[in-house]
């Protein structure tokens, strides 16, 4: 969906670089939940919310018209 956001104007470079950063922490919180083989409900809501509220962002900068100039 960030690619899809930078291809189509909404979501600038600098955007889809923190974006990113942003996945890529919340993948290491996921590969050190799963270290002692068991993910518990807590951290499972805790990838959870970071999850969506990573999407939110992604859909906010989406809906947001900043080509050709606006915005």
């Amino acid at each position: 969906r960030i690619d899809q956001g930078i291809r189509s104007g909404h979501i600038t470079h600098r955007e889809a670089r923190l974006l990113r950063g942003r996945e890529r922490e919340i993948e290491r919180h996921e590969i050190a939940f799963r270290s002692d083989g068991i993910v518990s409900q807590r951290e499972r809501q805790q990838l959870r919310s970071e999850l969506v509220a990573l999407r939110d962002d992604v859909e906010r900068l989406m809906r947001n018209d900043r080509r050709n100039g606006r915005g």
